[in-house]
């Protein structure tokens, strides 16, 4: 597969570029005046940097919202990336389990999703030792644009999301999705899910993008986020298991809000 059709480039704002790894992963461009910044790295399979680079030339500035693999599998291929260091012994410890990431690599294989110049060996050895500590106390000035740190510690301790206020726009990685998953370890409980999720109501934000989908939600999606949290109900959930994280899973628990919008929560 050629480079040039790995990537599929969304661009639901003039200065927003949602980028589709065929694998369903989403990072999100946000071009400023001045400045660039690239919210995660996706799977690392393809040439991301490749491909930012074709959409922008200005200064760039990489962070990660949490330390989950598929959001720091491209990692390698920039100088410098910033997390909160709250993430960083979770980041670590997936970067660090190549079984995930031959997982990762055999499912694209199997998928015929593997680009003509993908380096197998690069992806397989690269470690952490390019992370750097993100304040999440600071705005992150792109010049015409002033970005906002969110905290969102729920899907992870340290997870971080992003609110760009000229756009009215919320960056709600995995803690603020249509499937929100709390059963991995690191998950905080349901109740400091909804604690999460009042918390970001007081921003106001109109419209939502999401790490594992291209569709731009809005207030009435995340209405049904909270619903769907404190409704949850194990006796009426299905059992779940992770595609790629094989050794996780829990109970699926579908929502259908006052307004007609689905919401998923698992743990």
């Amino acid at each position: 597969m050629s480079e040039q059709i790995y990537f599929k480039i969304h661009q639901p704002f003039t200065c927003v570029y949602h980028i589709e790894d065929p694998m369903g992963v989403f990072v999100t461009l946000i071009v400023g005046s001045k400045r660039a910044a690239l919210i995660d790295t996706g799977m690392g399979i393809g040439n991301l940097r490749q491909t930012v680079q074709a959409i922008t030339d200005k200064p760039l500035m990489v962070i990660n919202t949490h330390g989950h693999a598929d959001h720091i599998g491209g990692n390698y291929q920039f100088d410098e990336v910033y997390m909160n260091p709250d993430e960083y012994r979770l980041a670590d410890r997936f970067y660090n389990q190549t079984d995930i990431r031959e997982i990762i690599y055999q499912q694209a294989k199997q998928r015929n999703l593997v680009p003509d110049d993908f380096n197998f060996n690069s992806y397989m050895c690269c470690r952490l030792e390019n992370k750097r500590a993100f304040d999440c106390d600071a705005l992150l000035d792109l010049g015409d644009i002033v970005i906002k740190p969110v905290l969102l510690p729920s899907h992870t301790p340290g997870m971080t999301g992003f609110y760009i206020e000229p756009l009215k726009l919320l960056l709600g990685g995995d803690s603020i999705c249509s499937m929100v998953c709390l059963y991995f370890p690191e998950a905080s409980a349901i109740q400091k899910h909804i604690e999460v999720l009042e918390k970001t109501a007081e921003l106001p934000f109109e419209h939502i993008l999401t790490s594992h989908s291209k569709e731009v939600l809005n207030r009435d999606n995340f209405e049904a986020f909270i619903e769907c949290a404190k409704a949850y109900d194990e006796q009426s959930a299905y059992r779940y298991r992770d595609p790629f994280y094989r050794h996780y899973g829990g109970k699926m628990f579908i929502y259908e809000s006052r307004k007609n919008k689905t919401a998923i929560l698992v743990k």
